[in-house]
């Protein structure tokens, strides 16, 4: 097992096949892919990657770019800002964003709980298309809990 995503995980983006993950007070790189490690964080909570994108398909009728539940009881939620099968993607924890803002056509400015400021190449209405996905996908769930 190399890293399984938690609530201090902030965003896991993918460079040179190792993953790059921001967590609330740290960095960490680990060797590894990041499908590898969101599908290693789902087994690590009773599920399959496969498993909660289905799961994410069923209820909200989201086919491109869904939003998965990692952990059913803390309801942590994480969303690709890329196609998930690129080599350099790019997931956030809708969790742990605090707010976002449109930078340029292009690029946005999220801000995250404990206050870390990024930039990410993607537009605002991409980012704020996958926010409105999580929460949706959150609603339906606990509505049916």
């Amino acid at each position: 097992m190399n890293y399984i995503i938690n609530k201090n995980t902030n965003y896991l983006v993918e460079e040179d096949y190792k993953t790059k993950i921001s967590e609330k007070n740290n960095f960490i790189i680990v060797n590894s892919s990041l499908l590898k490690i969101i599908d290693e964080s789902c087994n690590y909570f009773g599920s399959s990657y496969k498993g909660r994108v289905s799961g994410t398909k069923y209820l909200i009728e989201v086919t491109s770019k869904p939003p998965i539940i990692i952990n059913e009881s803390s309801l942590l939620v994480i969303f690709p800002l890329f196609s998930p099968r690129r080599n350099d993607s790019l997931w956030v924890n809708y969790n742990n964003v605090l707010t976002y803002r449109k930078i340029t056509a292009k690029s946005i400015e999220v801000i995250f709980k404990n206050y870390e400021k990024v930039k990410f190449n993607v537009s605002y209405n991409i980012f704020n298309n996958q926010i409105y996905k999580c929460s949706r996908l959150l609603s339906i769930y606990t509505l049916r809990k």
